[in-house]
Formats: C-alpha cells, sequence, structure tokens
C-alpha cells in the first residue's frame, strides 16, 4: 500500500484488465496515457485519443488518471542541434496538453524525456519529470551525441588481450556476451572502443572473443594486457552481467542486478 503505482498505456485493452486487477487487489493505480511523441513506436496518435482514455480511466475503479507520458527517442542528435525538433516536440506536447485542459482533464504528470535530450528537457513547458536511463552510467553513443564527455563514463568492460597473432589487431576475451552485438547508432562502426583510446575500436564480436582495430594505432599490446571497454549502448551490455563492481572513494563494491533477465 505504501507504494505509488503508476502505468502507462494506449489502449482501452491495457486499462480495462489494469482497473479490474487493482481492484481485486483493493488498489489504486496511476495511469499516464502515452502519445507519440515522433519515434512511431507506441502511444496514441491524436490528443482526442489520449482525452477519450483519460475520461475512461476517471470513469472506472482501481485506477486514477494522472497525466501523460512521452519518450522522444526520434530525437538522436547532438544537444546543440536540437533546437528545430524541440520546438516541434513542444507543440505536440501542449496539443496533447491543452486538449486534456480543456475538457477539464489537467494532467498533474507530464512525463517525458530521453538521455540524448537531458540537457535540453527542461526547455519543454509543461514537463514536470524527465525520464533518462542511459545517463546513469553513459557510453560511446552518449559521448557521440554531446551529452557526455569521457570523464562521465562510469560503466565499462574489463577485458584481457589473449592472442596479437594476426597483425593488425588483437583479440579480447569479451564478446556479445559481454558487450552486446548492438552496431554503432550514431556516425561511425564498431562495437565499442577503449576508454583510454577512443581511436581503437572494437572492430567484430563473436560469442567469446572481442576483436580491436589496430590499424590506426602504434600501440602493440602484448598477451595479458588488460584493457577498458566502453560498449555503444550500455543498457544492453548491463542487461549481460549478474554482477558489476562498483568503485569509490571507499573501494571496492560489488552490485548485484536484481533485473537480470527480466
Amino acid at each position: 500500500p505504501h507504494v505509488d503505482l503508476k502505468v502507462g498505456l494506449d489502449s482501452r485493452e491495457a486499462l480495462v484488465p489494469l482497473a479490474e486487477a487493482a481492484v481485486r487487489r483493493g488498489r489504486v493505480v496511476g495511469v499516464l496515457v502515452e502519445f507519440d511523441a515522433g519515434m512511431g513506436r507506441v502511444g496514441v496518435v491524436e490528443p482526442n485519443s489520449a482525452l477519450e482514455l483519460a475520461r475512461l480511466a476517471e470513469s472506472l475503479d482501481g485506477v486514477r488518471f494522472d497525466g501523460l507520458m512521452f519518450y522522444p527517442g526520434h530525437i538522436r542528435v547532438p544537444a546543440s542541434e536540437q533546437g528545430p525538433m524541440l520546438e516541434a516536440l513542444a507543440d505536440r506536447v501542449a496539443r496533447f496538453v491543452d486538449c486534456l485542459s480543456d475538457a477539464g482533464l489537467s494532467p498533474d504528470t507530464v512525463s517525458g524525456g530521453s538521455s540524448p535530450t537531458l540537457w535540453n528537457s527542461h526547455t519543454l513547458p509543461g514537463l514536470t519529470e524527465v525520464r533518462s536511463g542511459t545517463c546513469i552510467y553513459n557510453d560511446r553513443d552518449m559521448v557521440e551525441l554531446d551529452v557526455a564527455g569521457t570523464q562521465d563514463l562510469a560503466y565499462t568492460v574489463l577485458a584481457s588481450v589473449v592472442s596479437v597473432a594476426v597483425p593488425g589487431q588483437a583479440v579480447v576475451d569479451a564478446g556479445s556476451k559481454a558487450l552486446a552485438k548492438e552496431p554503432f547508432r550514431s556516425s561511425g562502426d564498431g562495437f565499442g572502443v577503449l576508454l583510454d583510446r577512443p581511436a581503437i575500436k572494437v572492430r567484430a564480436l563473436s560469442e567469446e572473443h572481442g576483436i580491436l582495430d589496430l590499424t590506426d594505432t602504434d600501440w602493440e599490446p602484448r598477451i595479458g594486457d588488460r584493457v577498458r571497454i566502453v560498449p555503444n549502448h550500455v543498457c544492453v551490455s548491463v542487461n549481460l552481467q549478474d554482477h558489476l563492481w562498483g568503485l569509490n572513494e571507499d573501494g571496492l563494491t560489488r552490485v548485484s542486478l536484481e533485473g537480470r533477465g527480466r
């Protein structure tokens, strides 16, 4: 009962069973109606559709209409270039907020934001909370988008060089099972870079091995050398680990990932 649970949804088919389940448990669940901010993935497209769901939520026992939510995942350019896209997003957010407010259902919560828009989300009128996740650790993608600098990278995969037999490359013992095989979504290629030598990319991955491209470097790694790899996308790499090691002024701390595999 001490948990204030809110659920984002975009359909009657999700809302009605949620309300019925809440009633059975003697609970009231907050509802955030999700609208499509431009990514084209989930969320209602028109303000009137959001209004219909808000009215339905208000009429049902077990749920409470709390507001709106959106995810601007389509904005994937450097922060300094986001102005026009944010202006268009602000107009779209205003359309949904105004539609509900005019009908007497002013949203208490307008939840949005993302890590790429982290430093600009405050410019969106009416936004009450920012949901950004990648910025907890940051990754190669966030550095490329000027959201973070190298000093802000809090997550790396520690690997050892296991082979230098083939000229122009070094093989490490971290592959797709540690880094995740997600292509770089910004400009460039590879599956990660070295923290202290960002010009060196992980050119290819197999399950147990990663291949470092040494074409444009004079670095000559030896067997046993340890490297810290910054993955393209930190979220999918974290999800592959059972534990993380956190380092602060008190030393190392082992952190178990309770959400692993869920």
